[in-house]
C-alpha cells in the first residue's frame, strides 16, 4: 500500500504498490487509470514518496461506485494504505474501497 508520485516521464500521476514482481520491479496501481498496472523500477530520480489519504469515522464523502454517485460514511479506516470501508447513509450497505 505505499505510495509514490511518479516523475515527468510517466505524467507526475501518482501510484500504489501493490505487490513485487518476481523481477524486482514494483507492480503498481495508477490513480484514476482504471486499476491499470506498470510494472516500475524505482531509482533515485523517478519518483518521491506520496501522501495516503485516510479519513475519519463517521466522516460523510461522495464516491462513485457501481455506477453512480452515492452519499457514504466511514465506517472503518482500514490498516492498509488507502482502504476504508464505507456505508451507505441510510442503508445496511457497505463496500470496502481504495480512496486514493
Amino acid at each position: 500500500g505505499a505510495r509514490m508520485s511518479l516523475s515527468s516521464i510517466f505524467n507526475f500521476c501518482e501510484a500504489t504498490v501493490i505487490s513485487l514482481h518476481e523481477t524486482g520491479k514494483y507492480v503498481l496501481r495508477l490513480d484514476g487509470r482504471s486499476g491499470k498496472q506498470l510494472l516500475f523500477e524505482p531509482d533515485l530520480g523517478n519518483h518521491v514518496a506520496a501522501g495516503v489519504w485516510r479519513y475519519g469515522v463517521g466522516q460523510k464523502l461522495m464516491v462513485f461506485v457501481e455506477s453512480k454517485w452515492r452519499e457514504l460514511r466511514v465506517h472503518k479506516v482500514s490498516t492498509y494504505g488507502n482502504q476504508h470501508i464505507l456505508e451507505e447513509v441510510g442503508k445496511q450497505r457497505r463496500w470496502e474501497i481504495d480512496l486514493n
